[in-house]
Formats: structure tokens, sequence, C-alpha cells
């Protein structure tokens, strides 16, 4: 049986990485002129000007990944919502890998950020 302050206190990052996914499917923009300004050195109207195509497929890139930290973020609301709260013993596995998967993406993210830059 779980507390009735721990789900709380869980709800928070989760609802965070919803809204960060949110945040990047709908508006991806401040993240692609962050990184294109500190990895790449140019900017999002620089990059659109010269090169369309690899400025749609990084918005198209930022968007997915803004989708999959959306999904992790439902998943994990879900599960604490409707299991974690109820004593379910596979809660607590399920929440490490719907943030793993979040976590993840994150990562992968900055991997080919981070390659493109060295290319």
């Amino acid at each position: 049986m779980t507390d009735k302050w721990t789900w709380k206190v869980l709800m928070v990052p989760t609802c965070l990485l919803l809204l960060f996914g949110l945040l990047g499917v709908f508006y991806p923009t401040p993240y692609m002129a962050f990184y294109l300004e500190e990895v790449a050195d140019t900017s999002i109207g620089a990059l659109s000007t010269t090169s369309p195509g690899i400025a749609l497929l990084l918005e198209t890139m930022f968007r997915a990944h803004g989708l999959g930290m959306t999904m992790s973020g439902i998943l994990g609301i879900s599960i604490i919502l409707f299991a974690f709260r109820k004593g379910e013993r596979w809660s607590i596995p399920a929440l490490a890998i719907a943030g793993g998967v979040g976590l993840i993406g994150e990562i992968i993210l900055e991997i080919v950020v981070l390659w493109g830059s060295l290319l």
C-alpha cells in the first residue's frame, strides 16, 4: 500500500513531462532556436533560407520528440492515477519504464543534435 502523498510527489515530474512534451509538439521553435544557436551557430531564419529541407526535418524531429514525451506523460499519469494509487505491484516498474522512455527520447535527441554538429 502506498502513502497518501507519494502519488502526488510522483505526479509533479510526470505532469512536467507532459507539459514539456506538449510544448515540443505545438511550439518547437524555442527548442530549435536554442540548439541551432548553441550547436550550429546559426538561426532558424538563416537555416530556413539556405536549407529549407533541413529546417523542415529538424522541426519534424523536434515535434516527434515532443510527441514521445507527451505520450510518456499521459502513460505515467494514467499509471499513477489508476494503478499506483490502488497499490498495484506492477505500477512501480511500469512507471520506471514510462519515465525511461521519455528520458531515452531526450538522450536520443541530444545525440542526434550533437552528432549533426560534429559533421
